[in-house]
């Protein structure tokens, strides 16, 4: 994992696991690591990228988080 991956995936950890944005960020990696477990995606890595989409694509992280 990269130093900027460990970072969002740090962000994943700090969130309040009440919270409605770890709801998300679960959903959408849930997404992410059901479409690539093929490809060897670990939950972690998906978690991580779940963050990023969040922090650099928020229209699309909500799309992905609303099932759309």
């Amino acid at each position: 994992m990269t130093p900027v991956m460990c970072g969002f995936w740090l962000q994943a950890l700090a969130l309040d696991k009440d919270s409605n944005d770890f709801k998300d960020a679960r959903v959408v990696a849930g997404r992410i690591h059901a479409t690539y477990e093929d490809n060897g995606m670990q939950f972690h890595l998906a978690m991580a990228s779940a963050m990023r989409i969040k922090a650099e694509q928020p229209a699309l992280f909500k799309r992905l988080a609303a099932g759309n």
